[in-house]
């Protein structure tokens, strides 16, 4: 009744307006609303909350038992696309697998170094060690 010549129906605004305004018209104006609201959230840009996963660099050194570790939580990437960069560091010395996270395209990259820089320093800074003789002894990600 309201269709102003209107071949295709009420446009995303005048559907919002009508469920702001609370015209009350029935169940037919709820299905309505809810679909505004996605196509609403999709033309913003908007996206589901990302997956949680969790970084665990630790390292080594040669010789010794001494170990420190860094522990990245909330990274906004699945546990699947981060375990197989971690697969590819695991083993590396530090340097080594800086350079390979520099020069991926990929997410991951970016988050595998900052835990490796972490890790690092929390060697360097909490245990004395040197920072050359360093290699990745495990990483993984966890859910």
């Amino acid at each position: 009744s309201d269709d102003d010549g209107k071949k295709g129906g009420a446009s995303l605004f005048d559907k919002l307006a009508n469920t702001l305004g609370g015209s009350g018209e029935g169940q037919g104006d709820a299905k309505a609303a809810e679909s505004a609201k996605e196509e609403g959230a999709e033309a913003a840009g908007l996206s589901p909350a990302p997956s949680e996963a969790e970084v665990v660099a630790r390292f080594g050194t040669d010789g010794g038992e001494l170990f420190a570790k860094c522990v990245v939580r909330q990274v906004p990437l699945g546990p699947r696309k981060l375990r197989k960069f971690c697969d590819m560091v695991r083993g590396m010395s530090v340097e080594e697998s800086l350079l390979q996270c520099r020069m991926t395209i990929k997410k991951a990259g970016r988050i595998v170094e900052k835990a490796v820089l972490s890790a690092r320093a929390n060697a360097v800074h909490n245990h004395g060690m040197d920072a050359t003789r360093l290699y990745v002894d495990q990483i993984f990600a966890t859910k």
